[in-house]
């Protein structure tokens, strides 16, 4: 049997991409081992599509399949390889792209010669342009560092790199550079290509000629060849070679410029540009200079002297202008210069921006020094601004300032003729004090100025409008003078003939050089303001002698010591010098703000001390530390120092200060232990109390006179209020207080309190000292005791009692009226304790519950601490009485007797009646409705009515009874303020009316009985109920009226009633029918008889219907 197996293939599709978007023509090549084992090595090639087809590619195994592009053009990064598996009737599907090479350009640019920029050149700046076939692509700009890096590009040949413009202070460098760009040099994408690149700075050189000025006289017959020397050699030169020449002059006395200067100079000249060139003499001038130039002209710009003034002898005073004779009033000429070259004239050459000669590159300075026929030339120098600066040169000439050349085009040759004056200078005097240094605004200050080579006065004649000469100058309000012209080269010196308001004069003169280094020479003339000093003189009371006295108390039996004061000297005050004003000196400065302290001083043993010097002004003199012993004097003193003239060195004023002598309020507050329940303590019992006060210890005195210890100094009472304050002017030192009387009701105390009279805060006038540290001095009272003992009628004690103490002027005795109260205990001891001095009495308020109240008074002295007083009270037991009036409720005024009353003592107290209840007896019936029982002892009682009085209804109450009150009888009532009485017995009486024609309202009754008349009309029913009429007989007739005189009336009734019963009377009434025979006529006489007879009859017979009621309770 044969087998045929067929291998499992699939398919890979590869997408081509591409940045520059060609993707025909690319080779894959696929390679691997299939998952038979079978290798598998296929190539596939992209459509115009980009897509290469792998197909019928036997399957992968576990290892996919490794897909690479072959033959990749050069300008592509070669991609990187892939993994491709293929599977079973499976399309794969990779993405390949091609990446174009890039590069850029880092550019560096660097000085040529050095490296580095030179002079005020720049790397920064300079424009490079990037070419391809040589169009220009891209241009970029070099930084501070002379760097750029361009953007990338696709890597390519015929690259190449140029300058388009020069950074500042180069030459354009028109070298081309290649950039090696072609794409076979990388391998990646993204490629760095550095390019170094050079530059050569702009080079020119500076020219000096120098010139000096010479007297006519001097140089006669050389004038002419000097002057066709510098014309046949300098000028044509200058043309020939294209040089800038410029000619460059000073003022007199030499005007230099500062540094900020030439700084702003340079500023300038660069912001303006070739716009503020000075005129230049070659190439349209490519020069320039910071001083003020002569454009197109070597001729030096000539100063002219300053024209003499014939000399006049000073008259004898001289601060008055001399006049000047007419004779001697001479016009004067001006005399030409030549100029003649300056030997040896020594110049720095230095870039500007370098700060100075030594900060500069060797590269950017250079040393000139003319030849002898002044001229010097320079080496080579950088772009840039150089300073020239004059270091040397001939004595008495002025030296060129400095100024600036601008070096900015390739070999140039900048030429400069400088021109020197005979030096000289403006003058001007300045007054200035000599401390601070600054000027004096003061007006009228007189100087003479002295030529020192000859001796004579520097001095001016005025024509206008009288001819004078002045040889003595005056400052202007601000402190200063011009001399009126030049002085020229020399020695001179200063003298003040006379100084301002506030200075003292100084008449020693001061030099001066005139060298023409400066425009205007200041001279300083310093003077020393004028100061004073304050004296301080200080006194005050000293403690200098004692006096003593007899009879400081009331029996004369003590010495009194007393201090004496003196005004003296005081050393050790110390003051504060401060000024009252802001204090200025005439030049402007403050010297003290007011409120300053200017000065400190201490007094000596005399009591006075001088202050430093000081400025002229007002002040005020502020004590700050007091003597010892002194109180601080607040309030200033105010002086001045007062200008004293202009020869007068120092001044002085004095202040006297006097201090008041520390004194001291000595004070004690007494405190009297009080008593309100006594009534002690608040009647005015400071009075009687005193304190002496005594020295603890010797008190010497000025003199060696003494105040010895325990002297007595004063005897010290207190007010209302306890206080007291010792009046004894006290010298510091130590004292005490000790108690010298007090209150009988008090104990005089002996303990010494201590103070101490101690220099205090020197702002204090009075030391406030208060004895005891300001608490109290308490006085305690004389205490006594009373011990008692309550006892009863058979002296057993007795508890409860309540006891009052009372003052011996007590009226009434109650609780509210005592000063103490007390109970008893059990056992009947009762105490008063801390009774004060005195005569008290002690009586009871409260009794014990049963007792009678004892009102003997029991008289009690205290006289001693701590005496103890015994006494004894007895209590009588409390006896009491009942009484009742029995009486008839309905008639008061009958009494009632045989009624039976039962007393029983309340043994439970529960005011009740119950079986624990004592019988104690029945009440008497003394007369007839008058029951009483007597002494009953103290506590509750039940009163019972056992038996009533015969036809009265008894009362069942019980009626409780407190016998509290010894000796009262208590009243027995059951209807208050009457009495007890009894309720009668009762009855109801019923009448009951019917009439033959049915009428029965209306009809009247009259009941009759014992104290009763009553009078009733029946109600629609016929019917009248009469209730609670007493038991008893009644009478019952029905009254004759209008409305019964139509019918028979039957006769009275009598009847009595029933206790609690109901009786009913029955009437009835017949109408009257028959006519009234006429007069005369007795015919039926008989008839009428018999009639009446009937009618009588008529009525009926009572029948009494009796029923029970209630029983009315009393």
């Amino acid at each position: 049997m044969t087998f045929n197996n067929k291998l499992k293939r699939g398919s890979l599709e590869v997408i081509k991409t591409s940045e520059d978007k060609f993707v025909k023509d690319m080779t894959f090549h696929l390679y691997g081992t299939s998952l038979s084992g079978l290798p598998v090595d296929e190539y596939a090639v992209t459509d115009a599509s980009g897509v290469a087809r792998f197909e019928n590619v036997l399957i992968s195994g576990s290892t996919p399949y490794t897909l690479e592009e072959v033959n990749t053009p050069v300008r592509y990064v070669v991609p990187a390889t892939q993994t491709a598996p293929v599977q079973w009737n499976v399309v794969t599907k990779r993405s390949v792209t091609n990446i174009l090479k890039k590069f850029r350009v880092e550019v560096t640019k660097t000085d040529r010669k050095t490296g580095y920029a030179q002079g005020d050149a720049s790397l920064a700046g300079a424009v490079y342009g990037l070419y391809q076939d040589g169009e220009l692509v891209a241009y970029y700009t070099t930084d501070a560092t002379g760097s750029f890096t361009s953007d990338y590009f696709i890597c390519d040949s015929n690259w190449t790199l140029r300058e388009i413009s020069p950074s500042e202070g180069y030459l354009l460098d028109e070298t081309v550079y290649p950039i090696p760009a072609e794409p076979g040099n990388f391998t990646v994408e993204l490629n760095q290509i550095p390019i170094g690149v050079t530059e050569e700075v702009i080079m020119g050189r500076i020219r000096l000629v120098k010139h000096i000025d010479a007297e006519l006289e001097d140089v006669e017959k050389a004038e002419t060849q000097i002057e066709a020397q510098f014309e046949d050699t300098a000028e044509p030169a200058d043309e020939e070679h294209g040089e800038a020449v410029q000619a460059v002059s000073t003022v007199s006395g030499g005007d230099v410029q500062t540094e900020p200067e030439l700084e702003a100079d340079a500023a300038l000249s660069q912001e303006t540009g070739d716009e503020n060139d000075a005129g230049s003499a070659v190439d349209g001038g490519d020069s320039q200079t910071d001083m003020d130039v002569d454009s197109g002209t070597e001729e030096t710009v000539e100063d002219t002297d300053a024209e003499s003034v014939p000399e006049t002898e000073p008259d004898a005073d001289t601060h008055v202008p001399v006049p000047v004779p007419p004779e001697d009033i001479e016009a004067s000429g001006k005399e030409g210069v030549i100029e003649q070259p300056e030997e040896g004239a020594k110049f720095q050459i230095y870039l500007a921006s370098a700060g100075s000669y030594d900060a500069a590159r060797e590269d950017e300075r250079d040393i000139l020094t003319t030849d002898a026929d002044g001229f010097a030339v320079s080496k080579d120098l950088p772009y840039g601004r150089y300073v020239v600066h004059q270091t040397e040169g001939m004595e008495g000439q002025a030296f060129i300032p400095d100024f600036i050349v601008y070096i900015r085009t390739d070999d140039q040759t900048y030429s400069y003729i400088l021109d020197n004056t005979t030096q000289s200078s403006f003058i001007r005097v300045e007054k200035h004090d000599a401390e601070t240094g600054k000027i004096i605004p003061a007006a009228g200050v007189g100087f003479q100025v002295r030529d020192l080579s000859t001796g004579d006065l520097i001095a001016e004649t005025i024509y206008y409008p009288t001819p004078v000469t002045i040889d003595t100058f005056f400052t202007n309000e601000e402190g200063w003078l011009m001399l009126p012209y030049e002085l020229s080269y020399g020695q001179y010196e200063l003298i003040e003939v006379e100084t301002c308001y506030g200075y003292v004069l100084d008449s020693n003169p001061v030099p001066f050089t005139v060298d023409g280094t400066q425009d205007v020479v200041v001279v300083e003339k310093h003077n020393m303001p004028q100061k004073g000093k304050i004296v301080v003189a200080k006194t005050g009371e000293v403690f200098a002698s004692v006096t003593t006295s007899d009879g400081a108390d009331k029996d004369g039996a003590d010495l009194l010591y007393q201090p004496v004061y003196e005004i003296r000297g005081m050393e050790g005050a110390t003051y504060e010098i401060r000024a009252a004003e802001d204090i200025y000196t005439p030049d402007g400065t403050l010297r003290a703000a007011k409120g300053d302290v200017v000065d400190t001083v201490t007094t000596g043993s005399g009591g006075a001390v001088s202050s430093k010097e000081l400025y002229l002004g007002k002040y005020e003199v502020v004590e700050t530390k007091a003597p010892y012993g002194m109180v601080l004097n607040p309030n200033p003193q105010q002086v001045e120092l007062v200008y004293a003239g202009q020869e007068v060195d120092l001044t002085e004023t004095a202040a006297g200060v006097y201090n008041e002598r520390q004194k001291v309020e000595l004070s004690l507050e007494k405190t009297l232990e009080l008593s309100e329940e006594f009534g002690i303590g608040t009647n005015n019992e400071l009075a009687n109390i005193t304190f002496g006060l005594y020295a603890a210890e010797d008190l010497t005195a000025a003199d060696g006179s003494v105040i010895p210890t325990d002297g007595l100094l004063e005897i010290v009472s207190l007010d209302a209020d306890g206080k007291g304050i010792a009046q004894t002017d006290l010298p510091l030192g130590s004292y005490y207080l000790k108690e010298h009387s007090t209150d009988a009701h008090y104990i005089l105390s002996g303990t010494k309190y201590s103070v101490t009279f101690a220099y205090g805060d020197q702002e204090t006038a009075v030391v406030t000292i208060a004895a005891n540290d300001g608490e109290p001095i308490v006085n305690e009272l004389i205490y006594g005791s009373v011990s008692g003992k309550k006892l009863d009628e058979d002296g057993e004690g007795l508890g409860g009692a309540k006891i009052g103490l009372f003052a011996p002027s007590a009226k009434e005795f109650t609780e509210e009226t005592a000063i103490l109260v007390t109970t008893s205990a059990e056992d009947g001891s009762f105490q008063f304790e801390n009774i004060p001095y005195g005569l008290w009495i002690v009586r009871e308020i409260e009794q014990p519950e049963g007792f009678v109240l004892s009102t003997d008074l029991f008289p009690v002295a205290v006289n001693e601490d701590g005496q103890v007083i015994e006494i004894e009270i007895i209590n009588e037991f409390i006896r009491g009485n009942l009484h009742l009036t029995k009486f008839d409720k309905d008639y008061p005024e009958n009494k009632l007797s045989g009624a039976v009353f039962e007393v029983y003592r309340d043994t439970n107290g529960n005011k009740e009646l119950d079986k624990d209840d004592e019988l104690l007896g029945t009440m008497e019936e003394t007369e007839k409705g008058q029951y009483e029982m007597k002494d009953l002892l103290y506590g509750g009682v039940l009163v019972k009515e056992k038996t009533a009085p015969d036809g009265f209804y008894l009362d069942e109450n019980v009626y409780y009874v407190m016998i509290d009150t010894d000796g009262k009888t208590y009243e027995i009532e059951n209807e208050a303020g009457k009495g007890f009485y009894n309720q009668a017995h009762r009855g109801n009486l019923k009448i009951v009316k019917t009439s033959s024609d049915g009428r029965v309202e209306g009809f009247s009754f009259r009941v009759v009985g014992d104290n009763y008349d009553q009078t009733f009309k029946t109600d629609a029913n016929g019917e009248i109920f009469i209730e609670n009429l007493r038991v008893g007989k009644y009478t019952v007739t029905e009254v004759e009226d209008s409305v019964s005189a139509g019918y028979k009336r039957p006769d009275p009734v009598t009847v009595e009633l029933v206790v609690d019963e109901t009786l009913t009377v029955n009437v009835h009434n017949d109408k009257i029918t028959v006519d009234v025979p006429k007069t005369g006529d007795t015919s039926n006489l008989w008839l009428w008889i018999g009639l009446m007879a009937a009618g009588i009859s008529g009525i009926g017979v009572c029948v009494y219907s009796l029923r029970k009621r209630k029983k009315n309770k009393a």
